[in-house]
């Protein structure tokens, strides 16, 4: 899911997304150019390193098994903004915190998308209707 996002979010502020196969990106250098351009928080960026971290242990190693002590490292390395999100709920079901916490780094990526795309479209608006208004101006002066 959040790696699904950070492609999202990469498509929509690459100029020409069509160029650019960002499955071939590792994750960390998804994680990298989203933070670049803004999108994670200088101090939210160890979270998504530490899930990174994280994936690529139960990835590679048949034998992992990632536990309380796993999630309570991916929530140390929240910053303010991810703790905020995440509020004080704890669940006494590691693995549902765990769903929990990848929700809410997942969310955090949506909500910063979300703007970006609202704000994009609002520039359009306002660049339309100046447009218009000046081809207006034009029309009436001509006449």
């Amino acid at each position: 899911m959040v790696e699904a996002e950070m492609i999202r979010i990469l498509e929509e502020i690459v100029p020409f997304p069509a160029h650019i196969d960002f499955d071939r990106f590792s994750f960390a250098q998804k994680t990298s150019l989203v933070a670049a351009h803004g999108f994670i928080r200088a101090n939210d960026i160890g979270a998504y390193r530490a899930l990174n971290k994280l994936r690529n242990e139960i990835a590679h190693d048949l034998d992992a098994e990632p536990g309380p002590r796993e999630l309570a490292n991916l929530i140390a390395a929240f910053g303010p903004h991810l703790r905020m999100l995440k509020g004080e709920v704890e669940d006494d079901d590691w693995q549902r915190e765990l769903g929990a916490v990848v929700a809410v780094l997942f969310l955090a990526l949506e909500g910063e998308r979300n703007k970006f795309v609202a704000h994009r479209e609002s520039v359009r608006r306002v660049t339309a209707d100046l447009h218009s208004d000046r081809e207006s101006q034009e029309e009436g002066t001509r006449s």
